[in-house]
């Protein structure tokens, strides 16, 4: 008596503890298995997590320990308005975790918050499971929260750390729009959505997709007729708070990522694509959870009449819809609003929800017993009920074997995604035999259940077992076999250490060639030109493409260039590729006096003529650079036209010779580069290999990650030969071999005034004299948000060179001050307060008599808004899935 009195609150309390311990036991077994943190030194971290995502989690943990400013870093991309790139990687109360770390083990502090986050998933999926399907048994629900935290969305796009809250928020949003749709309770979505706006920004446009057309259809399946209006109003009214409450973070990153190099439109994306896309990728994201596969297909044919004709439609309609992207690329990129790189249908995660929510469905009616055909439901004799115990034993077993061979087996094949950011044919053949075993399995004792040969607690206990051997073989799959970045980290932590303090003195820290990942030594606290995030700069990177810099996609590094360049952009040390330290020939600090206005913009021309340019107007002087002429070419012609160098070959391979007298000392450098683009890969990468004096250089040149200005070497009183060895016919801008006067940039350097600023935590600030009226060259990347007084008086700042600043200064003392605040967080904050007082307002007492009043002026409010709300929900569903293909 006491245990049936009891159990109710013990299965209750189990419902939400079991699935996140589970996860947890789950991902701490494959931790364990493959040597990862806490039970070895390896990192799961890789791809965007190593590149972006930690380095994203050391700003942030600067930050929140007061050493730098949750606005600005001068320490990223030569300073950068840090706070859209911080909610976009990890602004999110899981990342308070790496204040327990320090920078050296911020790689580490990554599989906590991984493993932290995916047990909350499983909770979040634990609560939704319980809301919509209370009748559920224990075991089958808490399996179907643990296959929704360990879905292929988590495990294979687990790099960008707050897709993982969204992962989280998602179910606890479709728990609360029923509370807001059942009856006048706006608040939990209301803060659900604007919480999920704040912490994934850009996952929210998608999430935004599907609540239009998920509320439509839940409108006229679940809502009566004259409750239609009321939920239109109080979705949209919701909608409109949340968006005012996440305004700081949505006005903010909208700016920045109209300044980012994503500059191809939704257009042209389009109509590069067509047919299905990679589904060697595509579809792994569905199949880690194989039991979708029996359960949905008995669902579709069996399911109508015991489900009922509104649910049934409902939950395969949203299936429909949801699968649809995944065999329609054109859909698929109207959901990314036209773009992604990697990661495709990034909304996979509503996609498994959606079809897991089928499952629920199936479990809770297939007990029914007019699903069940006469005489079934009959007692069977103890020898076959013997046998169907034994049977619902063996599958587990014969899954856990099937899962161990392949992976002993095929291990390499199907972790291709987890060392690639796509799969392939062989991985698609190995994951698809895996994905149909596993299947096999879950409905044999599906069948077995359904014929009542085992007991509704036996299925529960064998389908909760198979569902963590399943989670289990694909986090070894794609967890287990990670290479891990904490050792390149530790590497490059150790290399970037040796650089001591400057007294104070603003300066940036290179490296010689790309030794680590162009974020890093911003990681661990020195300033730098490189910079990889989604929200790059467009004229940031372009600018310092021209100036002679390595970069590709959105990343800029800060090896190439020239010592000029080097150090009128503050470079004080150079990290060279044995890791040792050296310095440019000169240093500029922060702040150069001109005499007059530097250029606004860079010309396009040869890169070494644009830094001859920039010379003769920091110190009004000669020529820096001189080009060489060869003197020797074989099977290839070089000519001129329309400002481009052609190289056209005769043969399979061109040999381009110089012989250069070297007198006084004289850097060379080689250039090779054409057009400014964001592209993965130019067209002229691997055209030239270069040797100096028989050794050779460099093999490939350019390349992805090496297409800056490339130094040839020191020379001084000697014969330089260079062969270039040509392999493909190119047009280039920038093309040839170029002398640095090593004098004359030191002569002429020793004079100039620099240095005359400091920088605050997002402020710049200086006092000096300047003896005639000029410009201050200020080596900080142009932004909007700055703000400038010279005096107390308000002073404009203008753009020189593409992509920094300036500021007129007047003869005698000069006191300036620059300081940054982001575009737009001001209207957003106001915005944010309008949002909070109607938010409080419509989840009041008089916002509820508000929304239930009877009066005609209401209900015409009311209407006009649902009539908007089924026009806008009417344009999404035809934007994403039927304008796309009239392009």
């Amino acid at each position: 008596m006491k245990k049936q009195k009891f159990y109710p609150y013990i299965t209750e309390v189990l419902t939400y503890i079991l699935p996140p311990v589970t996860v947890m036991a789950v991902l701490l077994f494959v931790f364990w298995r493959g040597g990862f943190y806490p039970f070895g030194e390896k990192s799961i971290a890789w791809c965007d997590m190593s590149q972006q995502t930690v380095p994203m989690l050391a700003a942030l943990r600067s930050a929140l320990r007061g050493e730098s400013s949750l606005l600005y870093s001068f320490s990223q991309a030569g300073g950068v308005g840090i706070f859209p790139a911080i909610c976009f990687f990890v602004l999110s109360p899981f990342s308070l975790i790496s204040l327990l770390y320090e920078p050296e083990g911020l790689m580490l502090a990554a599989n906590v918050i991984v493993l932290v986050k995916l047990t909350a998933a499983a909770g979040a999926a634990a609560v939704f499971f319980r809301c919509f399907w209370p009748k559920l048994g224990l075991l089958c629900r808490s399996a179907l929260s643990v296959m929704y935290a360990l879905c292929g969305f988590s495990l294979m796009y687990f790099q960008t750390l707050t897709w993982l809250d969204t992962l989280i928020l998602f179910p606890l949003l479709i728990v609360a729009f029923r509370r807001l749709a059942s009856g006048h309770r706006p608040l939990a979505f209301t803060l659900l959505l604007a919480s999920l706006m704040i912490t994934g920004f850009y996952m929210s446009i998608m999430v935004i997709i599907f609540l239009m057309i998920f509320s439509l259809m839940w409108l006229f399946c679940f809502t009566k007729p004259e409750e239609h209006a009321r939920v239109a109003a109080d979705f949209a009214l919701s909608g409109v708070c949340a968006a005012l409450l996440a305004s700081p973070v949505l006005i903010t990153a909208l700016r920045e990522y109209l300044d980012s190099a994503r500059s191809e439109g939704v257009l042209e994306q389009l109509a590069k694509e067509s047919g299905t896309g990679d589904l060697p990728t595509k579809l792994p994201l569905l199949m880690c959870a194989a039991a979708v596969l029996p359960l949905g297909v008995w669902y579709l044919t069996e399911g109508r009449h015991l489900s009922g004709g509104r649910r049934y439609g409902f939950l395969t309609g949203l299936a429909a819809v949801m699968l649809v992207p995944f065999f329609a690329e054109r859909i698929n990129l109207m959901w990314h609003f036209g773009s992604y790189q990697a990661f495709p249908c990034r909304f996979a995660y509503i996609t498994v929800l959606i079809l897991l929510s089928v499952c629920a469905e199936t479990l809770c009616i297939s007990d029914d017993k007019r699903s069940l055909p006469a005489g079934k439901e009959k007692d069977r004799g103890r020898f076959a009920r013997g046998v169907s115990v034994l049977s619902a034993f063996a599958v587990p077993v014969a899954a856990l074997c099937t899962g161990a061979y392949l992976i002993r087996s095929h291990l390499k094949e199907m972790s291709k995604f987890s060392r690639s950011l796509w799969g392939n044919k062989d991985s698609f053949y190995w994951l698809g035999i895996a994905f149909l075993v596993f299947a096999l399995c879950y409905l044999l004792i599906f069948a077995l259940r359904r014929n009542r040969s085992i007991s509704r607690r036996l299925f529960g206990g064998v389908f909760a077992l198979l569902a963590v051997i399943e989670c289990g073989f694909n986090g070894t799959v794609y967890l287990g076999n990670i290479s891990g970045a904490q050792q390149r980290w530790s590497d490059a932590f150790a290399a970037v250490s040796q650089i001591g303090g400057s007294g104070g003195d603003f300066y940036r820290v290179k490296t010689r060639s790309k030794l680590f990942d162009v974020n890093w030594p911003a990681a661990f606290g020195q300033n730098s030109l490189g910079h990889y995030t989604s929200l790059t700069g467009e004229d940031y990177l372009f600018s310092l493409k021209r100036l002679g810099y390595s970069g590709y996609w959105m990343e800029i590094g800060s090896h190439g260039s020239s010592d000029f360049v080097d150090g009128l952009l503050c470079h004080r040390y150079v990290i060279e590729d044995d890791r040792s330290l050296s310095s440019p020939e000169c240093f500029f600090g922060l702040g150069v006096l001109m005499d007059k206005k530097p250029s606004e913009q860079l010309p396009d021309e040869a890169r070494p003529e644009i830094q001859n340019r920039i010379f003769n107007e920091v110190v009004s002087g000669g020529r820096l650079f001189e080009q060489y002429e060869p003197v020797f070419t074989d099977g290839v012609e070089l000519s001129e036209a329309d400002g481009r160098t052609l190289l056209r070959l005769d043969t399979d391979e061109g040999i381009i010779q110089y012989t250069i007298s070297v007198g006084e000392r004289t850097r060379l450098y080689f250039d090779c580069f054409d057009a400014l683009s964001t592209k993965l890969t130019e067209p002229i990468n691997n055209s030239v290999s270069v040797t100096v004096n028989g050794c050779e250089l460099c093999g490939k040149y350019p390349t992805k990650t090496l297409n800056g200005m490339l130094l040839l070497g020191e020379f001084e009183n000697e014969t330089v030969d260079i062969t270039l060895r040509v392999k493909k016919s190119v047009r280039l801008r920038s093309f040839g071999v170029w002398g640095m006067d090593c004098g004359l940039l030191e002569a002429e350097c020793g004079g100039i005034v620099s240095g005359v600023l400091s920088a605050g935590k997002s402020s710049l600030n200086g006092s000096f004299t300047s003896e005639k009226d000029g410009w201050l060259l200020i080596q900080i990347p142009f932004d909007g948000g700055f703000a400038a007084s010279v005096n107390g008086e308000k002073a404009e700042l203008s753009r020189a060179y593409g992509t920094f600043m300036a500021l007129p200064v007047s003869a005698g003392e000069n006191d300036i001050s620059i300081r940054f605040f982001p575009r737009g967080m001001a209207a957003g904050l106001i915005l944010f307060a309008a949002g909070a007082a109607l938010t409080a307002l419509f989840c009041s007492r008089f916002g509820r008599g508000f929304a239930n009043a009877k009066g005609a002026f209401i209900q015409f409010l009311q209407n006009a808004v649902y009539v908007v709300y089924l026009a806008a929900a009417a344009f999404v569903f035809l934007a994403v899935y039927l304008l796309c293909w009239f392009i």
